[in-house]
């Protein structure tokens, strides 16, 4: 079986969907340690200023497991990443037929980051209408074989993809910029490109 494993992120970017459309099998590690600084608090969203980092603040530390990882509920950023979602895309083309999904994903009363990111997970598969195997990891591994593609901790915040995610961005309508901006949050190709966004992740990993 045709298989890879990764860390699980927050409103994951086009680059980590489309390899649910690559791979028979994505595991997703559930025993590694909560790092800050990365995506699996973090989601990127282009807006009228370019590239906007949208965090979801958290509890605990850097040594604590990852699905013990609370999410700090005393800030109010759902209201933050709220406004900023609607400035960016309200006037996209498919705005109005994904928002109440999307708004409701992010005001759901998770206490746990995994548990958070796993429903918007969940949910950005039924809206991209994906069917895939997923299943998380029951122990901890640092290293596998050949047999199993290891993704994870080479996506991170400012740095190149690896050219072991086989990608290559195809180009479609974003709201801000005329230059095209590869490698957003799976929002910005939802709301831009709404039924055609699964067909485009696709063409992503084709095009390789």
């Amino acid at each position: 079986m045709n298989q890879a494993l990764i860390e699980l992120h927050y409103f994951p970017s086009t680059v980590w969907m489309a390899q649910l459309l690559r791979f028979e099998e994505l595991g997703l590690e559930a025993q590694e340690y909560f790092q800050k600084q990365s995506y699996r608090n973090r989601c990127e969203i282009l807006s009228a200023n370019g590239v906007l980092s949208l965090s979801i603040p958290t509890l605990g530390s850097p040594r604590q497991a990852i699905q013990q990882i609370q999410i700090d509920q005393s800030q109010r950023w759902q209201d933050r990443h709220w406004r900023s979602i609607y400035s960016a895309y309200g006037k996209a083309p498919f705005f109005e037929f994904f928002a109440e999904d999307i708004r409701a994903l992010i005001y759901q009363r998770e206490a746990h980051l995994w548990n958070f990111n796993l429903s918007v997970l969940s949910k950005c598969l039924q809206l991209l209408q994906i069917k895939a195997a997923i299943v998380p990891t029951e122990t901890w591994r640092s290293s596998y074989d050949t047999s199993l593609t290891d993704l994870r901790g080479l996506l991170q915040p400012g740095k190149p993809h690896p050219p072991l995610f086989s990608f290559r961005p195809v180009r479609y309508y974003q709201v801000f910029g005329k230059d095209f901006v590869p490698y957003m949050s799976i929002l910005d190709l939802l709301f831009c490109e709404g039924p055609q966004a699964r067909s485009l992740l696709s063409q992503s990993i084709a095009a390789v």
